[in-house]
């Protein structure tokens, strides 16, 4: 067997640029690796478990609070052994659009950060992500930008609840800063300023000479 994939996570309120950082690291990759090939996912995934937590989130399926929870840590596991270590073992580069991360920080104030932490232990046991980008983008910042982009509120787009789970998203990286590599990113000017800084961290920290072959 191969040598194994990085897994790269970004992770942020709705909002805060990740979904952009992530489509960045995805051509750059694709630009310098010469073999190596980069997969690019999102939670909630296409599983079936995770499109019933999309349409909760979107107001299309109706759950309780703590019924999503579940859908979420349901998804999670189908994501890992049907998606991200099949191609991490075949040496492909995975980036994700959100992870573990986001249970502790939008489902903390529904069952708690210890409560979620047990949920997601197994998961953290059998896989962690080489690097996690936390993009820390001003709440009300992402809010007005939610705000341009869609015409239906979905569920946590008002600022109140951005702002919590801002707030619980930086208690969860801080909490975990001794098992968890990762990085709090402050946007720069411009997406690509801000792409820039996280690459160079990559080069720095994560990849190897031969991963970008």
């Amino acid at each position: 067997m191969g040598k194994r994939g990085k897994f790269i996570v970004f992770e942020g309120i709705d909002g805060s640029g990740k979904t952009t950082q992530v489509d960045l690291l995805q051509q750059r990759l694709t630009a310098v690796c010469k073999k190596n090939k980069c997969y690019v996912t999102r939670e909630p995934s296409d599983s079936p478990p995770g499109l019933i937590a999309r349409g909760a989130i979107k107001g299309t399926i109706l759950l309780s609070p703590k019924t999503l929870v579940w859908e979420f840590i349901a998804d999670r596991t189908e994501h890992v052994e049907k998606v991200i270590l099949p191609h991490l073992e075949n040496g492909i580069h995975v980036i994700c659009d959100r992870f573990y991360f986001s249970n502790f920080a939008y489902q903390a104030a529904t069952v708690g950060f210890e409560r979620l932490l047990d949920l997601n232990r197994e998961i953290m046991e059998q896989i962690r992500p080489d690097m996690t980008f936390f993009i820390d983008t001003p709440s009300e910042e992402c809010a007005r930008r939610r705000a341009l982009e869609r015409a239906d509120e979905e569920l946590f787009d008002n600022n109140e609840d951005l702002e919590s789970a801002r707030k619980n998203y930086l208690r969860a990286f801080e909490e975990l800063k001794d098992i968890e590599k990762s990085a709090i990113i402050i946007p720069r000017e411009n997406a690509q300023r801000t792409f820039e800084i996280i690459w160079l961290k990559l080069v720095k920290e994560v990849f190897e000479e031969s991963d970008l072959l």
